[in-house]
């Protein structure tokens, strides 16, 4: 009898090219018998067979009632099979997470009950406490924001920056800017700068260049970079959807 420690994964790895009945042999075991016994156990069959009907007829089943896989392909690459084997065992291990309430807005800090399954057995419950990690939000300062709609003069440096926020991990902000001196023809985003940290804050600043700052306008926006992706401002499609103020020229009217 074989033996197994406490909460293993049980799994049986058939290799064969004899189907059940090969020669007349006959089982006192039914095919629902043999499910049973596994199945009782906990125990999954994947069955590596040649690619004929009988074998299929014969494996087939027991795999599907014992969340098994039929590989029919014993001529085949067993590196290929045992690489596939080993996703769909990890895959039974997938928790299902299924929020019982919904987030309070004014405390997001209260712990949101849960109801967690296996992805193969959801017959298979646990309750649970989920308290969701806000996302890092790039949020630009005032004097940024106060940008936006107005006409600057040519020629100048225009100080800029954003703060982040649930982003203590962030390891540094880039600022990309550009001139837009014919509407027809836009150029491409200059270089990123690197944006300076204020000391003890999450604040991070820097200047848009005087030789940028030209007529009509100039457009910028910021990426955060942080150790699992960065994070855009403004976030839906940056580089056309940027930032943007406009700048008229640096000379007094003429009267003719």
């Amino acid at each position: 009898m074989v033996s197994f420690r406490q909460n293993a994964e049980k799994i049986f790895v058939l290799i064969t090219d004899e189907d059940i009945t090969n020669y007349g042999n006959q089982s006192q075991y039914s095919m629902q018998n043999a499910i049973d016994s596994l199945n009782a156990k906990g125990i999954r069959l994947f069955a590596i067979t040649p690619d004929e009907t009988m074998f299929y007829n014969d494996f087939l089943p027991i795999c599907n009632a014992t969340n098994g896989v039929l590989y029919p392909n014993i001529e085949s690459n067993f590196s290929t099979i045992f690489d596939n084997l080993i996703q769909v065992i990890q895959q039974k291990y997938t928790l299902r997470y299924c929020p019982t309430s919904i987030m309070d807005p004014i405390n997001p800090n209260l712990c949101i009950p849960l109801i967690v399954s296996l992805k193969i057995f959801p017959n298979i419950e646990d309750s649970a406490c989920y308290k969701p990690t806000p996302l890092p939000r790039v949020v630009r300062t005032d004097d940024t924001k106060a940008l936006d709609g107005t006409i600057q003069s040519e020629r100048i440096n225009i100080p800029v920056g954003v703060e982040i926020f649930n982003g203590s991990n962030v390891t540094g902000v880039s600022l990309y800017y550009r001139r837009n001196a014919d509407t027809l023809n836009i150029t491409a985003f200059d270089p990123p700068v690197n944006l300076q940290r204020q000391a003890g804050t999450n604040v991070f600043t820097g200047i848009i260049p005087a030789n940028t700052v030209q007529r009509f306008s100039v457009e910028y926006y910021f990426v955060a970079h942080f150790p699992n992706g960065d994070v855009v401002s403004p976030a839906a499609n940056a580089e056309y959807l940027a930032w943007s103020f406009a700048v008229a020229p640096n000379t007094p009217s003429v009267l003719r």
